[in-house]
């Protein structure tokens, strides 16, 4: 059942970036530091990417190859048009199976609210508002041609009991998202089961920024609990995965 809660299954990527220095304040001390999670108009890819079991929840790294992998392109994908838009961006898979891409202001955005996580947030989540509506923004969507199939990239950890991964999400100007919590319960199979999730209120800053989902559950005689979070964090565990 964790299935119902998963966001989307594969989405995006965790970033390690850098930043410049930026100038001091009038009072000559330097400014305050971006939030953890907040990236600023560039962010850098980079890191071994994975294969993932989910019977054994084994990771194992894409092994080494005479030549590399290929061109890695960033993209978004409009479900109702069945169509893929090109973010722009460049980089590549290498012969060791690390992965190298960076990408500044996407070529495609879209009003926020039509992207597809508010609308997942205002789903699943009660009372979803903006602080703004007149933003832009995208996800992002990392997508390779290997073996002959495409491949799309998550960035997520997965335990016996928990599944976090991060969406990577573009806004051109600051923004707050907020929602109340909310609780649903059932019977599937002849197992009760709960699912919450918890109230958030997130701050992006205009640039990239990493969206991370927490999702945790427990499996018992008295049935399935799911419990869902929402924070801008940029965990250093994960692991970035190709899904087919």
């Amino acid at each position: 059942m964790k299935n119902i809660i998963k966001l989307f299954g594969v989405i995006a990527l965790i970033a390690v970036i850098g930043f410049t220095m930026a100038a001091c304040g009038g009072d000559g001390s330097p400014p305050p530091p971006p939030p953890p999670g907040s990236f600023g108009a560039t962010l850098t890819l980079s890191g071994q990417v994975f294969l993932y079991n989910e019977n054994t929840r084994q990771y194992t790294a894409l092994p080494s190859e005479d030549d590399d992998y290929g061109e890695v392109t960033a993209i978004f994908y409009d479900d109702e048009n069945d169509v893929s838009h090109d973010l722009g961006g460049t980089g590549l898979i290498n012969n060791n199976g690390r992965l190298n891409f960076t990408i500044g202001t996407p070529d495609h955005l879209l009003d926020i609210s039509e992207i597809r996580l508010t609308n997942w947030f205002d789903d699943r989540w009660n009372n979803f508002t903006l602080s703004s509506p007149a933003v832009d923004a995208i996800q992002l969507r990392l997508r390779l041609e290997i073996w002959g199939v495409t491949g799309i990239f998550s960035r997520e950890y997965e335990t016996a009991t928990s599944h976090d991964e991060v969406i990577y999400t573009y806004v051109t100007s600051d923004v707050t998202m907020s929602a109340n919590s909310k609780s649903e319960s059932g019977v599937e199979d002849g197992v009760a089961w709960t699912e919450t999730v918890n109230g958030f209120t997130i701050n992006l800053k205009a640039g990239w920024n990493a969206i991370l989902h927490k999702y945790v559950w427990t499996e018992s005689a008295s049935g399935y609990v799911g419990i869902s979070t929402i924070s801008i964090a940029n965990p250093s565990n994960l692991r970035w995965v190709i899904n087919f």
